[in-house]
C-alpha cells in the first residue's frame, strides 16, 4: 500500500506519556513510536499530540499539548488539571481536518465533548490497553461503551484476543484486535555467564517475586529491570541480595555501564537496574537465557514479551492467556520448577526471530488500515 497524498495519520498520545527517541519503559509510547516510524517508511504524513519533551520522536509534526508534570497535577490540583485537558482537547479538535485518520490511544480525547463532535462526522479508532475494571480508566471505558452504541464512526480495538474476550464479557462491543508491535534489533553478543531477566515496572502484579524465588531455588543469576513506582514494594524485594545499579539513558551504548553490569554479575547472583538505557537493555536481552514473566493479573499484551522475541529469546511464563497467544510453543515455556532449566536449551533462536515478523510495526499499520476500510473509510 503506497503513501497517501491527502490524508494525515493522527496519533493521539492521550496516555500522557512522552513519545520520544529516549524511551526507558512502558508500552504505549513505544507502540506510538513504532507506528510513526513504520508510517514514515511508507512515506505517510504523521502527527503526534503528546507530552512536552526535549527529544520528540522524529516524525512529520509533533505538538506538545500536555505539560511534563501533568501526572502530578491530577491528584492534587484537579481544577488546573481539568483546565489543561480542556485546552488540549480543544487544540486537537481545532487542528484535525476531515481528511485525517485519527488513532486515539486510550480514548481520553474521544470521550471528551470535542471527540463526540468529531464522531458525528468522522471516524476514530481507539486502542484499548488496560483492563475493563481498571479503577483509573473505568470512567473512560464507560463513556466509550456508550459512544460505541451511538456512533458507527467509533472503532474500538484491543491488543489481544484474550483482552477482547474480557471486554466483551463486560458488555463492550470490540471491533477487532491489533497486536502491539516492536522493531527488530541487531544487538551484539557479549561473553558473560548465563543469566535470566525479569522485565517490567517494579509492582507486585508484574511477577518479579516469582522470578526471584525461581532463581533462588535453582541457583541461577537474575537481572531485574524496571522503574520503581512503589517505594515500599521496592524496599521489600530489593534488599541486601541485590546490587542496585542506576543507569541513565545514553544515545550511544555506554561501554562503562555495560562493564559495570557484567562485573556485578560475576560477584552477585541478583542485580536490580532501575533506569536502563535502551542500548544496554537490548544487549542484556540478546545475551540472556530467557525472560521470566509471570504476572499475577490478566496481562493484556506485554511489550516485554515482544522484546524477548525480537532478540530471539524464549519466555518462561505462568500460562496467562495473552502470553500463550503471543508466544505459542515457538517462544514460550510454561513454568515448571523441575523442567524449565533443561527445556530452555531446546528453543531455537532462528524460529523465535521468525515469530517476531508477526509483530513488526508495518503489519500493525496494515491492520489499522483494514479496520478503517471495513468501516467504509477508504484510504487513498
Amino acid at each position: 500500500m503506497g503513501g497517501r497524498v491527502d490524508k494525515m495519520r493522527v496519533h493521539l498520545s492521550t496516555n500522557y506519556v512522552p513519545v520520544s527517541n529516549n524511551i526507558f519503559h512502558g508500552g504505549v509510547e513505544r507502540v506510538i513510536s513504532n507506528l510513526v516510524v513504520a508510517g514514515m517508511e511508507r512515506k505517510e504524513d504523521t502527527v503526534i499530540y503528546g507530552v512536552e519533551t526535549s527529544s520528540p520522536i522524529n516524525c512529520t509534526k509533533y505538538f506538545e499539548i500536555y505539560p511534563s508534570n501533568i501526572q502530578s497535577l491530577k491528584g492534587r490540583e484537579i481544577k488546573i488539571y481539568d483546565a489543561i485537558m480542556e485546552k488540549a482537547n480543544r487544540q486537537i479538535f481545532c487542528s484535525i481536518t476531515s481528511t485525517d485518520i485519527i488513532h486515539d490511544h486510550f480514548g481520553f480525547f474521544t470521550t471528551s465533548k470535542y471527540g463526540e463532535k468529531i464522531l458525528k462526522k468522522q471516524k476514530i479508532i481507539v486502542t484499548i490497553y488496560g483492563m475493563p475494571d481498571n479503577e483509573i480508566y473505568t470512567t473512560i471505558y464507560g463513556k466509550l461503551k456508550n459512544l460505541r452504541k451511538q456512533y458507527k464512526n467509533l472503532c474500538l480495538i484491543c491488543c489481544s484476543n484474550d483482552q477482547k474476550a474480557l471486554f466483551e464479557e463486560n458488555g463492550f462491543y470490540i471491533d477487532g484486535v491489533i497486536y502491539n508491535s516492536i522493531v527488530k534489533t541487531d544487538s551484539k553478543k557479549i561473553r558473560v555467564m548465563e543469566y535470566y531477566i525479569s522485565l517490567g515496572t517494579l509492582i507486585p502484579e508484574k511477577g518479579h517475586e516469582q522470578a526471584i524465588n525461581f532463581a533462588l531455588k535453582h541457583n541461577i543469576k537474575l537481572i531485574i529491570i524496571g522503574n520503581s513506582m512503589d517505594v515500599e514494594y521496592r524496599e521489600k524485594i530489593i534488599d541486601k541480595k541485590f546490587i542496585t545499579l542506576h543507569l541513565y539513558n545514553n544515545l550511544e551504548c555506554n561501554t562503562k555501564s555495560l562493564e559495570s553490569v557484567t562485573e556485578a554479575l560475576k560477584k552477585k547472583d541478583f542485580i536490580y537496574i532501575e533506569n536502563c538505557p535502551e542500548s544496554i537493555k537490548r544487549i542484556l536481552l540478546k545475551n540472556m537465557k530467557a525472560l521470566i514473566f509471570m504476572p499475577s493479573w490478566r496481562e493484556p499484551f506485554a511489550m516485554s514479551i515482544l522484546e524477548a522475541i525480537s532478540n530471539g529469546k524464549p519466555i518462561v511464563h505462568n500460562g496467562t492467556p495473552s502470553i500463550i497467544e503471543a508466544v505459542g510453543n515457538v517462544a514460550g515455556i510454561k513454568f515448571d520448577e523441575n523442567e524449565v532449566i533443561n527445556k530452555i536449551s531446546e528453543f531455537k533462536e532462528e524460529k523465535i526471530l521468525s515469530l517476531g515478523d508477526k509483530y513488526l510495526p508495518e503489519n500493525a499499520l496494515i491492520q489499522y488500515d483494514k479496520y478503517l476500510e471495513r468501516m467504509g473509510n477508504e484510504l487513498v
